[in-house]
C-alpha cells in the first residue's frame, strides 16, 4: 500500500522515482526532514521570530552540527538580512 501511494504521488507530481517520495509519520518529522535536507553546511535560514519549537529545535541542531546559521528577520529592521540560496540573493 505504501509503494502504491508513492507511485500515485509520482504520477500526480510528475516525479520519476517513487522511492524519492517521503511519507513522514507526522508534521514534526516532516519539518525535521525538510530542514535537514534544505540546509547544507554553512547556509542560513531566516525565521520570523514566531517559529514553533518544532522548527527551532532542528535549526539549533543544524547550527551546532553543520555550522548552519539562522536569524530572526525582525531582529534588526534597519539592516535587511541578505542570504544566498542556491545562487540567488534574497534581502
Amino acid at each position: 500500500m505504501i509503494y502504491e501511494t508513492r507511485e500515485a504521488l509520482t504520477n500526480l507530481l510528475n516525479i520519476e522515482d517513487p522511492l524519492s517520495v517521503v511519507l513522514p509519520k507526522n508534521a514534526v518529522e516532516a519539518l525535521n526532514i525538510a530542514l535537514r535536507e534544505a540546509l547544507q553546511p554553512g547556509e542560513r535560514a531566516v525565521t520570523s521570530g514566531m517559529e514553533h519549537s518544532a522548527v527551532m529545535r532542528p535549526l539549533h541542531f543544524l547550527e551546532s552540527r553543520r555550522g548552519c546559521d539562522f536569524r530572526d528577520a525582525a531582529e534588526d529592521r534597519y539592516h535587511p538580512i541578505k542570504t544566498r540560496k542556491r545562487g540567488i540573493l534574497f534581502s
